[in-house]
């Protein structure tokens, strides 16, 4: 039986001689730079192409070979013409270590924590190659959400879940900072956001927490754009450009997940904790703006939920307050 070019690729990437890998590697660059330009790959052949590049890492042993070898892989990004094709790509590349990585064992982990950092900014910079055009942007939040933070998916490993939550901030922040706008920045958060808010496993969610909301909120990248001065602080040499968050934009990606039907009490009291957190540290708004978010607020399913219990049991006390009085007289 005839064996696809996938198949023969990824045999070849797993083989035990690294003359044969790295001929293989190198001719899948071509390979993947010739056929990308003339029909998009199906989910299935990419896959398989991933399963033999993933081998291909765990026969590599020394950790300077390990590097250049994470190094090349990351470069097949830059084949790609077409930007969502890249991603797609990346897409493939997660679902691969999502599905591969509960089997990892102590020696060989490293090295996978390694190609994921690598991956992961080399795949920002594709998409700032492509001046971080808003589709790819949600492309991207969207791929990491199905592949890797999905809630629902149970089978998918913690420990890649943490090590992405570790070093998202970091990698966006070495690509994408002073150049990401605050809008961007959201839509990068907001698979995190889902997950807190979908997750019932509190050591995952509260790991997350720590790593990607505590760390805006207390790190030094933790820089809003509405508080700084229109004059602005002098800037010298050594500043380095941060990412520009907007802390009350977060606080409501944050209440609108806290506020729907399907999160549970306990979490969403801690969901609304973090929301008071961020509404802490935003600077004023103006008195216009906070009216007009009040009232949203007000009439959301929760709170008015809330309302008309309070008014019902004050209503009830003051009904049995005139009997009592009655009796007496």
């Amino acid at each position: 039986m005839d064996q696809s070019a996938e198949v023969v690729f990824a045999q070849r990437l797993a083989s035990n001689e690294k003359t044969i890998r790295d001929r293989a590697l190198k001719k899948l660059r071509k390979y993947l730079s010739a056929r990308g330009s003339e029909s998009a790959f199906s989910r299935d052949d990419l896959r398989k192409l991933w399963k033999g590049l993933h081998y291909s890492m765990w026969m590599q042993d020394k950790p300077l070979l390990q590097e250049e070898l994470s190094a090349r892989i990351c470069g097949l990004l830059k084949v790609f013409s077409d930007g969502q094709s890249a991603l797609n790509f990346a897409a493939a590349f997660f679902a691969t270590q999502a599905s591969e990585w509960n089997r990892l064992d102590q020696w060989r982990m490293d090295k996978y924590m390694m190609l994921t950092r690598d991956f992961l900014r080399a795949t920002f910079e594709v998409v700032k190659s492509r001046s971080w055009e808003g589709s790819l942007v949600s492309s991207l939040a969207q791929l990491v959400d199905e592949e890797v933070l999905d809630a629902a998916r149970e089978e998918n490993p913690d420990g890649l879940r943490l090590h992405l939550a570790d070093i998202w901030l970091e990698e966006l922040a070495r690509v994408g900072a002073g150049e990401l706008k605050e809008n961007q920045i959201l839509t990068l958060l907001k698979p995190y956001v889902n997950y807190i808010a979908k997750s019932k496993r509190d050591i995952i969610s509260d790991r997350i927490r720590k790593s990607i909301f505590d760390t805006i909120l207390e790190g030094p990248a933790a820089v809003d754009v509405e508080a700084e001065d229109a004059e602005g602080a002098e800037e010298t040499e050594d500043d380095q450009p941060t990412l520009q968050y907007n802390l009350r934009a977060i606080a409501e990606a944050l209440f609108e997940q806290g506020k729907q039907d399907s999160v549970c009490p306990r979490i969403r009291r801690k969901l609304y904790s973090l929301v008071k957190r961020f509404k802490a540290a935003a600077p004023p708004e103006s008195p216009k703006k906070a009216e007009k978010r009040k009232l949203a607020e007000e009439n959301t399913p929760i709170v008015k939920k809330l309302k008309t219990k309070k008014t019902t049991a004050d209503t009830g006390k003051k009904n049995t307050k005139t009997v009592k009085v009655s009796k007496n007289l």
